[in-house]
């Protein structure tokens, strides 16, 4: 039984001397390096001892993992490999490469300019050079309290696929293939976070400053916006919020057809110009009712082919006054008068379609009442991945057609256990009461994708929008499906009768610059029951974080 035990204890102290002491003459090479280089660490920690035979594997890992954090580098980790295929050992030092570097607390514009004054080199988390770019942001923007913080990305191991699930068999010795270690994923994201000391500095908050949104509608119109909101504008408690937007036909209609054309025109067409605005007083009285302003300006050159205008121009201004009651922190009802003014001149009429109108230039001024009753759990939706609301607007025009507008609209979006998206959107509106032709409102929307570039319009419509995106590489690349249904009457000479319209296809996300996020719809859409077929694509830029 003692000379068991003997053998046992030596064939464990061999074993233990193998995995440590490496045969002599057995390489060493180290990867993953982007601060220091392989030469420099086998002089400063002489690690050709190891190929001697002379330093154990277990004193160069720890080594290398003691030279990193004397010099800050903290996140160090260092991993090591028998490739067999080969008479190597390869060392892998991740050390310390950051993820995203992510801003909260500010809008779009000041979160670029926030990150360009970040310098962090090859991206390596040192926490000496993270403090020196706090000094540099805190002398750059000096009314704000800013904090900078290590976390953890979300685990996607849950989703069926994942791209970068290969990588994790590194840790089990699996990939014998050393270059798969230069593309290991950064276990650490770094989260700066912007408060303030002075809440009316343009900088200093999340619903200040300037923001940005780019818009792609089929099949040619590309819309830039941009957006201004301040707190505290006038005097203390008052919001302003801002938006200017335009669609600029570069002229890509002809790529779609087949065989394909080329329409392509520089500089672009102008289709369009908005420009709306919202001013209000936050709640004076027993915190409950606040003054609202509402503006709209807008001005377009379009066409309805379905009534037989081939192209008119379209002015109109709108404004809206009325008190704003809280009833609670995600419930608000206003009720208001205002005042609407419409120009429609230079058109031109198709007199040889079966059916057109005769006299479409006019002025229109058309005062109103309006209610709204806004339910909103997520009013700074800047940070937020998903989106939760329902707004039900009635407008009672007070012109001679007395013509009404009946507006309901939410939207349920849903993050799932493994941060898949589950989006629901619906819309229901109405028309009546001798609804003017330039009231109709185009069938294709945020809430139906399809039809684009079709002349349907409709005063009464249902329209319902449902959209599942999961995880294929972290949170950098999202893919799903979407399936868009609407019901409704058109209007015009075109369509009679009810109609119904489905649009199914791909979705794709993609994180653009760490917290911008690039999306695209490509929808396959159908007319019911004329059996029409067609395809949208739609993209937008805008922040996610």
């Amino acid at each position: 039984m003692h000379i068991k035990k003997i053998l046992l204890i030596t064939l464990i102290l061999l074993f233990v001397s193998s995995a440590v002491h490496p045969r002599q003459g057995k390489k060493l090479t180290v990867k993953g390096l982007k601060i220091f280089t392989e030469e420099e660490l086998f002089t400063k920690l002489h690690l050709s001892r190891f190929e001697e035979g002379k330093k154990p594997l277990a004193e160069v890992i720890s080594s290398i993992e003691k030279f990193y954090r004397q010099n800050n580098y903290k996140l160090v980790k260092v991993y090591a490999v028998d490739v067999r295929t080969s008479n190597e050992y390869a060392v892998f030092v991740d050390e310390g490469r950051l993820g995203r570097i992510i801003v909260h607390g500010l809008n779009k514009y000041y979160t670029l300019k926030f990150k360009q004054q970040i310098d962090i080199p090859e991206r390596i988390y040192n926490t000496e050079i993270v403090n020196q770019n706090l000094i540099k942001l805190k002398s750059i923007f000096p009314k704000s309290v800013i904090k900078a913080e290590l976390k953890k990305p979300d685990d996607y191991e849950g989703n069926l696929i994942q791209l970068d699930r290969e990588l994790k068999r590194l840790e089990l010795g699996e990939i014998f293939d050393t270059t798969f270690f230069d593309t290991f994923n950064p276990v650490h994201d770094l989260h700066f976070t912007v408060g303030h000391y002075v809440r009316d500095d343009i900088f200093s908050s999340k619903r200040d400053g300037f923001g940005f949104e780019i818009n792609y509608k089929f099949p040619s119109l590309l819309i830039p916006e941009i957006d201004y909101y301040k707190e505290n504008f006038f005097f203390k408690k008052d919001y302003l919020e801002t938006a200017l937007s335009a669609g600029f036909d570069f002229g890509l209609s002809g790529l779609y057809k087949f065989p394909p054309e080329n329409t392509f025109q520089v500089p672009p067409e102008r289709r369009f110009a908005e420009l709306n605005g919202e001013y209000k007083v936050s709640p004076m009285q027993n915190n409950l009712i606040g003054p609202l302003i509402r503006g709209l300006i807008y001005h377009s050159t379009t066409s309805r082919t379905d009534l037989g205008i081939t192209e008119y121009k379209y002015f109109r201004t709108r404004g809206t006054l009325a008190p704003e009651f809280t009833l609670s922190k995600n419930v608000k009802i206003y009720t208001g008068l205002g005042m609407e003014q419409i120009l429609i001149y230079d058109s031109q009429i198709d007199y040889s379609a079966e059916q057109h109108l005769i006299d479409t230039d006019n002025y229109y001024q058309n005062p109103f009442a309006e209610a709204r009753v806004k339910f909103d759990p997520i009013p700074l939706r800047l940070g937020n991945r998903i989106d939760k609301f329902i707004i039900l607007t009635y407008t009672d025009y007070l012109s001679g057609n007395s013509s009404k507008e009946l507006d309901i609209r939410g939207t349920f979006d849903s993050e799932l256990d493994d941060h898949s998206i589950l989006s629901l959107k619906a819309r229901g509106m109405m028309f009546f009461n001798n609804t003017p032709f330039y009231k109709s409102e185009n069938v294709s929307d945020s809430f139906f994708k399809g039809f684009g570039g079709e002349s349907y319009y409709t005063n009464k419509s249902i329209s319902f929008s449902g959209e599942y995106r999961f995880s294929i590489y972290l949170d950098y690349v999202y893919v799903g499906a979407f399936l868009d249904l609407v019901l409704f009457e058109p209007e015009g000479f075109l369509l009679s009768g009810t109609k119904q319209g489905t649009n199914i296809g791909p979705t794709a996300r993609f994180l653009v610059y760490d917290q911008f996020e690039l999306i695209m719809h490509l929808g396959f859409d159908r007319l019911l029951p004329d059996n029409k077929t067609g395809i949208t694509f739609k993209m937008k830029f805008t922040k996610k974080w």
